[in-house]
Order: C-alpha cells, then structure tokens, then sequence
C-alpha cells in the first residue's frame, strides 16, 4: 500500500546542488581569466609564497635538467623557475580543473538539476521557462507529453495542499 508523505523530502543539499550550478560559469570565466593572466599573477603571487616556504624549509627552488630522451616527467624548456613551475605546473592544474568542471556540469547536467524542481519542498522555484525545458527534453519518455504541463500543475495544486 502507498503512503503519501507530508513531510517535504530531500531539501537541502538538492537544493543547493540546483542554485550552485548557476554559478558554474562565474568560476568558468574566473579560471579561463587565471589561465590567461598566469603568468603575472603566478610570479607575483604564488611564486612568492614558494619562495618563502622553501626559506623556511631550507629548499633551493629550482628545475629539472632537460633531456632530449626524457618520456616520463615534464620535459619543459624554461629557463627560470618561475617559468618551469608555471608552464608544468600551474596551467596544467587550472586546465584539468576546467576540464572536469566543463564535463561535470554540462547542458546535459542542468537539464537533469531541474528536474530537482520537481521535489515537493522546491516546487515553488519552479518557473514556467524551467518547466518547459523540462517537458522538452524528457518528452520521448513521457507517456502523454501533450498532457504534461497539466499534469505538473495537478502536482503543485496536491503539495500545495498538503504542504499548507
């Protein structure tokens, strides 16, 4: 037997999952600009604190020789640290993580987040471009998706009701 819950389920971290993707861009452009400007901010920042560190841990800072048979570590043809650290280092790293952050949170992915709409406790974030999105993408899996938008609209009016 079936038993309704009036207890709204799963809110909070689906919640912020949904608001988090909308800020996925601003740390896209934020990474792309750190790629862009890496050398100055590299040298000038994180090289510094490098240095300090190494002082006090009593390291020279320095780069691997290059070879011209080397296959198994970087092999970067840079003159001063600063340069070596940044060019095998640094935008590799920023590279990567925008990588995972591009296949991570792809259209695809905002598609599936906005179906977290569809929890009882997030309903009334749901807008009618949203919903749209929606019924548009998951309409080859939806029995009747002519009926769709009226079914949606039943579904709020029963949680409005029990959620009230």
């Amino acid at each position: 037997m079936f038993h309704c819950r009036t207890q709204p389920f799963v809110t909070g971290f689906h919640t912020r999952c949904y608001l988090g993707n909308k800020h996925v861009d601003v740390v896209k452009e934020q990474l792309k600009g750190m790629c862009k400007n890496a050398k100055t901010v590299f040298a000038s920042s994180v090289y510094e604190m490098i240095k300090k560190m190494a002082k006090k841990a009593n390291i020279k800072v320095s780069i691997h020789r290059t070879s011209g048979r080397q296959t198994l570590r970087n092999n970067i043809n840079a003159r001063t640290p600063v340069a070596y650290f940044r060019l095998a280092i640094v935008l590799p790293f920023l590279d990567n993580l925008l990588e995972q952050i591009n296949t991570r949170f792809n259209g695809l992915s905002e598609v599936a987040l906005l179906g977290l709409l569809l929890i009882p406790a997030n309903l009334q974030q749901l807008k009618e471009s949203s919903q749209e999105k929606l019924i548009q993408y998951y309409s080859p899996d939806l029995l009747s998706p002519s009926s769709t938008s009226q079914d949606l609209v039943l579904w709020k009016c029963l949680w409005y009701v029990i959620l009230r």
